[in-house]
């Protein structure tokens, strides 16, 4: 795990093709995302949204 980090460092550290991007390494966007989840939520369109509240709103208790 240590050569991993070590190695994504090294990429970080390396030149964008961009110059106002960043490099980034595999894996990296879907861990950003999972965190914000956690953080924030998971967003839920809202058709989705409405169509689950239908559907718990006719749920028998």
């Amino acid at each position: 795990a240590e050569r991993m980090r070590d190695f994504a460092q090294i990429l970080h550290a390396s030149p964008a093709v961009d110059p106002a991007g960043k490099v980034i390494v595999p894996g990296e966007i879907e861990l950003a995302k999972m965190r914000r989840y956690q953080a924030e939520g998971v967003p839920v369109a809202e058709e989705t949204l409405a169509l689950l509240r239908r559907h718990a709103s006719s749920a028998p208790t």
